[in-house]
């Protein structure tokens, strides 16, 4: 589970992008500092976009 609170000022995260396959969220944000968290990849879901026709 990625975290909910920025490494910086410790406030908590937004979300700022998510899935278009599962809908959870991949990138987190801080509205405080502007500092984004690592974009966490869902391969399962990147290997079902690739191979829907």
């Amino acid at each position: 589970m990625a975290e909910t609170w920025c490494r910086v000022c410790g406030r908590d995260l937004k979300v700022m992008a998510v899935c278009v396959s599962c809908g959870k969220a991949i990138l987190f944000g801080c509205p405080n500092c502007s500092t984004f968290s690592d974009t966490q990849v869902h391969v399962g879901c990147l290997y079902q976009l690739s191979v829907q026709e």
